[in-house]
């Protein structure tokens, strides 16, 4: 329940009560003398009086709205990772990760491959910048309905406990869809909020299940969502959460998610088979090739070393790979 404020300024009152004054003496006048003209007056003023009432009352509407709409992000919402895709994407190097972004990465959003993209590898490969720059790349797509489309990610890391708790992960997701559709946001508020004889309107204790249903009410209301966790094995319940979205986009045939982890995260055996499933092993092989790429840009573009005989730079890019082991 919203307390009720006066939506006016003392300033402003004074403004309008000015106004009105204004008004009335041109009424008297025409009652006086029947002129036309100062009749007309009246009714322009009365009119941009009433234009003006409405034009604030809407801005004060839309400010309250506003308002709420922040409360209910910080109660879903306390952290968010958007910090992490900035500093992974400020990692990548430009040109890396070709390999997956026009092929695995472009068939899961078009719809030809499984709905969930696994992206698996061992700690330091680069799982984390290519997820920012899945996303980015998304994000520059066109792709069919935008109004009925939708993006959301969310990164964890250990480095920030914060950003391992499941309940920041559904949370900041939510939180996200709702952003791009405003009119969810009045579908959240009765659940943010609860009665109480002492304290009207206090915030609900955020819990698990609430969030879990809130992320599947409101993925109903899109006809594509792309979902991107990284790093879900760092998460203080990685089993739960896992099993979360896997069982999100098995519920709702418009989900697709696209996850990177390494070979930590628990899943059951019947998990791994599942037809929704699509796995990427980001091994040697992949990360040789990103370093390959890499290097030869380097050399390519660097003035100080553009000029070196080719069998040099041969060497230099053998060495390098040959020093690495993939990472």
């Amino acid at each position: 329940m919203q307390h009720l404020t006066w939506p006016f300024t003392k300033k402003e009152m004074q403004e309008y009560t000015d106004r009105l004054e204004k008004m009335k003496s041109y009424f008297i006048l025409a009652i006086t003398s029947d002129n036309l003209e100062v009749s007309k007056q009246i009714f322009f003023e009365v009119h941009a009086l009433g234009q003006i009432l409405r034009t604030q009352q809407e801005e004060h509407q839309e400010k309250a709205e506003d308002e709420r709409h922040k409360t209910v992000a910080q109660w879903l919402a306390p952290y968010d990772s958007a910090e992490l895709h900035r500093k992974a994407l400020e990692a990548r190097q430009i040109g890396t990760g070709h390999w997956f972004l026009s092929q695995h990465f472009q068939q899961w959003v078009r719809g030809e491959s499984p709905r969930i993209l696994w992206l698996r590898g061992r700690p330091g490969v680069g799982k984390t910048s290519l997820t920012s720059a899945a996303v980015e790349e998304l994000q520059s797509q066109k792709y069919p309905g935008p109004d009925q489309t939708v993006l959301a990610s969310f990164y964890c890391s250990f480095t920030d406990q914060l950003s391992q708790d499941p309940k920041n992960v559904l949370g900041s997701l939510i939180a996200q869809i709702c952003k791009a559709r405003p009119s969810l946001w009045l579908e959240i508020e009765d659940r943010h909020q609860t009665p109480s004889s002492t304290n009207q309107g206090s915030a609900k204790a955020r819990d698990l299940h609430t969030l879990q249903e809130i992320l599947r009410d409101i993925c109903g209301s899109f006809q594509t969502i792309f979902l991107f966790v990284d790093a879900p094995n760092e998460s203080s319940e990685s089993t739960l959460l896992v099993s979360t979205l896997w069982d999100l986009v098995r519920e709702h045939s418009g989900i697709r998610l696209m996850m990177s982890s390494t070979e930590e995260v628990v899943v059951s055996p019947w998990d791994l088979d599942d037809d929704l499933i699509s796995t990427v092993t980001m091994g040697s092989k992949e990360t040789k090739q990103d370093i390959h790429d890499y290097v030869d840009t380097k050399l390519k573009q660097d003035l100080r070393l553009h000029h070196l005989p080719s069998k040099l730079k041969e060497d230099i890019k053998d060495s390098l790979l040959n020093k690495s082991d993939g990472m």
